[in-house]
C-alpha cells in the first residue's frame, strides 16, 4: 500500500526504482543509474530515462501544497501529451519532420526558451488535423512547415483559443466547455497568450505561464516573413533550396529584436553542433583565452574515443540530462527577469539575447559582467546599441558576483 505522506510517498517510489533498476540491469545486462526521481537507462549508445508514474502520482497532482505538486502535475499531462503526438505521428509520416523543422524554427528565433517543445508539437498536430484548417492535409514535411509559420502567424491569439484533437475525442460539449472556460480567463486576465487546449490538457498547460504576449507577437511576425521568404525559395526567387544562404532568411534571427547579446563559449555547450552558426556581425574580432579554472569541455564524445577507449569506461564521464545553458538562465531570470527578457536556443544555439522590459531611458550605464569582448552594432538608425559578447564563466555563480 502506497502512503499518504507526500514525502513518504516520493521515498517509497525511489525505492521501487532502485528495484527496477537493479532488475534491468540483472535480466537485461542494461547498465542503469537509479537517483531519487528517475532512473537513467544506457542501450546501445543511448541513454534513456524513465519516470515513474502511478495512478497516486494523480492524488498528488491535485494537491497544491504537496511538495513536488507542479513536477507530479507536468508529468501527468506529458503522458497525455505523449498519446496524442504518438497517434498524430502515426496518422502521417510527415508530423514527425514538420516538428522537428518547427522546434528547431522556434528556437532558431530565441524562444525556445518562451515556447516549449510540448507546445510547438500541438501547433504542428494542429496543422495535420482537418478539423482546424478548410486545406487538405500536409503530405511532406515542407508543406508541414509552412502550415505551422502560417498558423503561427495569422491565428488570433488574443482573440480566439486553439483546440487540437487529432484522434476527434472531444465532443461539441467538451469543446464548448473549453471555449467558455478560455472567455472566463480572459476576463479575469489569467488567460495565457498562446492559448492552446487540448483533450489532455484543458489548462493550457504548457503555455500557461509563458510565452507573453509580447514574444507572441513577435514570433507571429517572423512566421509570416519566415513564411514569405520560403515560399520565395521554393519557387527560385531567392536562390536555391540547396543553397545555405536561401535559408538565412528563414531561420536568422534579427538581432535587433536585442538590446545586448550574450556570446557562450561552444565547447562548454553539450549541443553546440546542433545550433545555427552565429552571425559574423557578433564574432569578436579578437578572442581571448578565457583563464584555466572558468574553462569546461562538455562537448560530445568523439566516436573515435568511444570506440577506443569502450563504452565501459566513458560511462563514468557521461554527464545524463546536464543542461549548463538551462542553468544559466535560471541564474540570469533569477537575477535579471524583473527588468530584462531573455531569448534562448535551447537545441544548440550559442547566443542569449537579451531585451529591456521598460524602454525607458536606464539611469546608468550597462555594466558589463565578466565580459571577455565588446562590439558595438547598429540597434536602429537612429540608435546605437551595444553588444557584450560575453564567455559563460564555470565556477562563477550569478548570486556572488558584485
Amino acid at each position: 500500500k502506497w502512503p499518504d505522506d507526500p514525502e513518504a510517498y516520493r521515498i517509497t517510489k525511489a525505492a521501487m526504482g532502485v528495484q527496477l533498476a537493479e532488475a534491468l540491469q540483472s535480466s537485461y545486462g542494461l547498465h542503469t543509474r537509479a537517483s531519487r526521481d528517475c532512473i537513467d537507462v544506457f542501450a546501445d549508445g543511448f541513454a534513456f530515462r524513465l519516470l515513474l508514474h502511478s495512478s497516486r502520482d494523480e492524488a498528488m497532482a491535485a494537491r497544491p501544497e504537496a511538495p513536488g505538486h507542479e513536477e507530479a502535475e507536468r508529468l501527468a499531462a506529458r503522458l497525455g501529451h505523449q498519446g496524442l503526438v504518438v497517434g498524430a505521428a502515426g496518422q502521417n509520416a510527415a508530423w514527425a519532420p514538420t516538428a522537428r523543422l518547427a522546434i528547431l524554427w522556434v528556437n532558431a528565433h530565441l524562444a525556445g526558451n518562451h515556447i516549449c517543445p510540448e507546445a510547438v508539437e500541438l501547433l504542428v498536430a494542429a496543422c495535420f488535423t482537418t478539423a482546424t484548417s478548410s486545406l487538405p492535409v500536409p503530405g511532406t514535411s515542407m508543406a508541414g512547415f509552412m502550415r505551422f509559420l502560417y498558423l503561427l502567424g495569422s491565428h488570433p491569439w488574443s482573440i480566439q483559443a486553439l483546440i487540437v484533437d487529432p484522434a476527434g475525442d472531444l465532443t461539441r460539449e467538451a469543446r464548448q466547455q473549453l471555449l467558455a472556460d478560455h472567455e472566463a480567463a480572459k476576463q479575469d486576465g489569467s488567460a495565457p497568450a498562446l492559448p492552446i487546449y487540448s483533450p489532455a490538457d484543458a489548462a493550457s498547460l504548457w503555455t500557461r505561464s509563458r510565452p507573453t504576449r509580447a514574444v507572441v507577437g513577435r514570433l507571429a511576425k517572423l512566421a509570416i516573413q519566415s513564411l514569405q521568404a520560403l515560399q520565395e525559395v521554393i519557387e527560385g526567387r531567392a536562390g536555391s533550396m540547396d543553397d545555405p544562404a536561401a535559408w538565412q532568411s528563414i531561420f536568422a534571427t534579427p538581432i535587433q529584436d536585442f538590446d545586448q547579446a550574450i556570446l557562450l563559449n561552444p565547447v562548454a555547450l553539450p549541443h553546440s553542433h546542433r545550433g545555427l552558426p552565429v552571425s559574423p556581425d557578433l564574432q569578436p574580432a579578437h578572442p581571448q583565452s578565457l583563464p584555466q579554472n572558468a574553462q569546461a569541455v562538455l562537448q560530445h564524445i568523439p566516436a573515435d574515443v568511444a570506440r577506443r577507449r569502450g563504452m565501459q569506461k566513458l560511462r563514468n564521464d557521461l554527464l545524463i540530462g546536464l543542461d549548463p545553458l538551462g542553468m544559466f538562465l535560471s541564474q540570469l531570470e533569477k537575477r535579471l527577469g524583473g527588468t530584462v527578457d531573455f531569448g534562448a536556443d535551447l537545441v544548440g544555439g550559442t547566443i542569449i539575447g537579451l531585451r529591456w522590459k521598460s524602454r525607458k531611458p536606464l539611469v546608468q550605464k550597462f555594466r558589463r559582467i565578466l565580459t571577455s569582448h565588446y562590439i558595438d552594432v547598429a540597434h536602429a538608425p537612429q540608435q546605437q546599441s551595444s553588444i557584450a559578447a560575453a564567455k559563460m564563466m564555470y565556477g562563477h555563480p550569478l548570486d556572488d558576483l558584485p
